[in-house]
Protein backbone atom coordinates (compact mmCIF):
# COMPACT_ATOMS: atom_id res chain seq x y z
CA UNK A 1 0.00 0.00 0.00
CA UNK A 2 1.34 3.41 -1.00
CA UNK A 3 2.08 5.75 1.91
CA UNK A 4 0.76 9.31 1.55
CA UNK A 5 3.47 11.88 2.13
CA UNK A 6 2.56 15.04 4.02
CA UNK A 7 3.84 17.28 1.22
CA UNK A 8 1.50 15.54 -1.27
CA UNK A 9 -1.58 16.90 0.52
CA UNK A 10 -2.90 20.32 -0.52
CA UNK A 11 -1.93 23.00 2.02
CA UNK A 12 -4.75 24.42 4.17
CA UNK A 13 -5.06 28.18 3.49
CA UNK A 14 -3.85 30.62 6.14
CA UNK A 15 -7.08 32.14 7.46
CA UNK A 16 -5.74 33.25 10.83
CA UNK A 17 -6.98 30.15 12.67
CA UNK A 18 -4.78 28.07 14.99
CA UNK A 19 -7.13 25.11 15.54
CA UNK A 20 -7.80 21.92 13.61
CA UNK A 21 -10.43 23.36 11.30
CA UNK A 22 -12.78 21.23 9.25
CA UNK A 23 -15.36 23.30 7.41
CA UNK A 24 -18.81 21.99 6.49
CA UNK A 25 -21.70 23.62 4.61
CA UNK A 26 -23.86 25.85 6.82
CA UNK A 27 -26.61 28.02 5.37
CA UNK A 28 -25.10 29.79 2.37
CA UNK A 29 -21.59 29.77 3.86
CA UNK A 30 -19.38 27.27 5.62
CA UNK A 31 -18.79 26.66 9.33
CA UNK A 32 -15.89 25.07 11.22
CA UNK A 33 -16.82 21.86 13.09
CA UNK A 34 -13.99 22.18 15.63
CA UNK A 35 -15.40 22.81 19.12
CA UNK A 36 -12.85 25.49 19.96
CA UNK A 37 -13.42 27.38 16.70
CA UNK A 38 -17.02 27.18 15.42
CA UNK A 39 -16.14 29.96 12.93
CA UNK A 40 -18.62 30.86 10.19
CA UNK A 41 -17.35 32.01 6.78
CA UNK A 42 -19.88 33.82 4.58
CA UNK A 43 -19.39 33.77 0.76
CA UNK A 44 -18.51 37.48 0.89
CA UNK A 45 -15.68 36.82 3.41
CA UNK A 46 -12.18 37.31 1.97
CA UNK A 47 -11.17 33.76 3.06
CA UNK A 48 -14.13 32.04 1.38
CA UNK A 49 -12.56 31.67 -2.13
CA UNK A 50 -9.35 30.20 -0.64
CA UNK A 51 -11.32 27.64 1.39
CA UNK A 52 -13.44 26.63 -1.62
CA UNK A 53 -10.27 26.29 -3.75
CA UNK A 54 -8.71 24.13 -1.00
CA UNK A 55 -11.87 21.98 -0.90
CA UNK A 56 -11.68 21.47 -4.68
CA UNK A 57 -7.98 20.53 -4.47
CA UNK A 58 -8.75 18.02 -1.70
CA UNK A 59 -11.62 16.63 -3.77
CA UNK A 60 -9.28 16.18 -6.77
CA UNK A 61 -6.58 14.69 -4.51
CA UNK A 62 -9.05 12.22 -2.99
CA UNK A 63 -10.21 11.13 -6.45
CA UNK A 64 -6.60 10.30 -7.34
CA UNK A 65 -5.83 8.59 -4.03
CA UNK A 66 -9.01 6.65 -3.20
CA UNK A 67 -7.45 3.28 -3.96
CA UNK A 68 -4.89 3.68 -1.15
CA UNK A 69 -7.41 4.43 1.60
CA UNK A 70 -8.93 1.52 3.48
CA UNK A 71 -12.13 3.41 4.23
CA UNK A 72 -12.62 6.25 1.75
CA UNK A 73 -15.46 7.78 3.77
CA UNK A 74 -18.18 9.84 2.13
CA UNK A 75 -18.00 10.16 -1.64
CA UNK A 76 -18.30 13.45 -3.51
CA UNK A 77 -20.52 13.28 -6.59
CA UNK A 78 -20.80 15.93 -9.32
CA UNK A 79 -24.07 16.21 -11.24
CA UNK A 80 -25.46 18.60 -13.85
CA UNK A 81 -29.07 19.71 -13.26
CA UNK A 82 -31.73 21.41 -15.31
CA UNK A 83 -32.19 25.04 -14.07
CA UNK A 84 -35.79 24.40 -12.99
CA UNK A 85 -34.80 21.44 -10.79
CA UNK A 86 -31.72 23.33 -9.53
CA UNK A 87 -33.88 26.28 -8.36
CA UNK A 88 -36.50 24.03 -6.76
CA UNK A 89 -33.74 22.46 -4.63
CA UNK A 90 -32.11 25.83 -3.78
CA UNK A 91 -35.49 27.23 -2.70
CA UNK A 92 -36.10 24.24 -0.43
CA UNK A 93 -39.24 23.20 -2.33
CA UNK A 94 -37.67 19.95 -3.50
CA UNK A 95 -35.91 17.87 -0.84
CA UNK A 96 -35.14 14.77 -2.91
CA UNK A 97 -33.53 13.78 -6.19
CA UNK A 98 -33.79 10.60 -8.28
CA UNK A 99 -30.54 9.56 -9.96
CA UNK A 100 -29.19 6.53 -11.83
CA UNK A 101 -26.52 4.60 -9.94
CA UNK A 102 -25.22 2.15 -12.54
CA UNK A 103 -23.39 4.83 -14.52
CA UNK A 104 -19.64 4.11 -14.07
CA UNK A 105 -20.26 2.06 -10.90
CA UNK A 106 -21.61 5.06 -8.98
CA UNK A 107 -23.28 4.31 -5.62
CA UNK A 108 -24.92 6.95 -3.42
CA UNK A 109 -24.76 6.64 0.37
CA UNK A 110 -25.93 8.65 3.37
CA UNK A 111 -23.46 11.49 4.20
CA UNK A 112 -22.10 11.58 0.64
CA UNK A 113 -21.85 15.07 -0.87
CA UNK A 114 -23.25 16.25 -4.19
CA UNK A 115 -22.06 19.24 -6.18
CA UNK A 116 -24.98 20.22 -8.43
CA UNK A 117 -24.15 22.43 -11.43
CA UNK A 118 -26.83 24.28 -13.37
CA UNK A 119 -26.91 22.94 -16.94
CA UNK A 120 -29.42 23.82 -19.65
CA UNK A 121 -30.12 21.51 -22.57
CA UNK A 122 -31.27 22.98 -25.87
CA UNK A 123 -32.49 21.21 -28.97
CA UNK A 124 -31.75 23.23 -32.08
CA UNK A 125 -31.78 21.56 -35.45
CA UNK A 126 -30.45 18.02 -35.29
CA UNK A 127 -29.18 16.62 -32.01
CA UNK A 128 -29.03 17.98 -28.52
CA UNK A 129 -26.60 20.52 -27.13
CA UNK A 130 -26.27 22.17 -23.78
CA UNK A 131 -24.39 24.74 -21.79
CA UNK A 132 -23.72 25.56 -18.17
CA UNK A 133 -25.59 28.48 -16.64
CA UNK A 134 -23.91 31.03 -14.39
CA UNK A 135 -25.64 32.50 -11.35
CA UNK A 136 -26.35 35.70 -13.30
CA UNK A 137 -28.26 33.61 -15.87
CA UNK A 138 -25.67 33.85 -18.66
CA UNK A 139 -24.67 30.68 -20.48
CA UNK A 140 -21.10 29.41 -20.57
CA UNK A 141 -19.22 26.39 -21.87
CA UNK A 142 -16.86 26.53 -18.88
CA UNK A 143 -17.94 24.04 -16.21
CA UNK A 144 -16.03 26.00 -13.53
CA UNK A 145 -18.15 29.13 -14.15
CA UNK A 146 -21.47 27.32 -13.67
CA UNK A 147 -23.79 28.08 -10.77
CA UNK A 148 -22.81 25.52 -8.14
CA UNK A 149 -24.59 24.11 -5.08
CA UNK A 150 -23.24 21.67 -2.48
CA UNK A 151 -25.65 19.36 -0.62
CA UNK A 152 -25.25 16.30 1.62
CA UNK A 153 -27.35 13.17 1.21
CA UNK A 154 -29.33 12.30 4.35
CA UNK A 155 -31.44 9.41 3.01
CA UNK A 156 -31.10 6.80 0.23
CA UNK A 157 -33.58 4.22 -0.97
CA UNK A 158 -33.20 1.89 -3.92
CA UNK A 159 -36.48 0.03 -3.50
CA UNK A 160 -39.69 1.94 -3.93
CA UNK A 161 -42.86 1.21 -5.94
CA UNK A 162 -42.35 2.50 -9.47
CA UNK A 163 -38.60 3.09 -9.08
CA UNK A 164 -36.68 1.49 -11.95
CA UNK A 165 -33.82 -0.90 -11.23
CA UNK A 166 -30.46 0.89 -10.97
CA UNK A 167 -31.97 4.15 -9.68
CA UNK A 168 -31.95 5.65 -6.18
CA UNK A 169 -34.06 8.24 -4.41
CA UNK A 170 -31.79 10.62 -2.52
CA UNK A 171 -32.97 12.67 0.44
CA UNK A 172 -31.21 16.06 0.38
CA UNK A 173 -30.10 17.98 3.47
CA UNK A 174 -31.40 21.37 2.33
CA UNK A 175 -30.58 23.11 5.63
CA UNK A 176 -26.87 22.33 5.26
CA UNK A 177 -26.40 23.38 1.63
CA UNK A 178 -24.20 26.15 0.29
CA UNK A 179 -24.13 27.82 -3.07
CA UNK A 180 -21.28 29.41 -4.96
CA UNK A 181 -21.15 33.16 -5.45
CA UNK A 182 -20.26 32.86 -9.16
Amino acid sequence: MKKILKDELPKFPDIGCEGDCEFVPSGIGICCKADECNRYIHPTNKYYPALIAYDKKMMDFNKQQTSIFRSPGPTIHELDLDPEIFHSIVSGFRTFHVEEEDYSNRKFNVNDSIYFRKYEISTKGFGTTGSYVRRDGKRTDDREEADLMHIRINYVTRQSPGLARGFAILGLDIKGHWRSNR
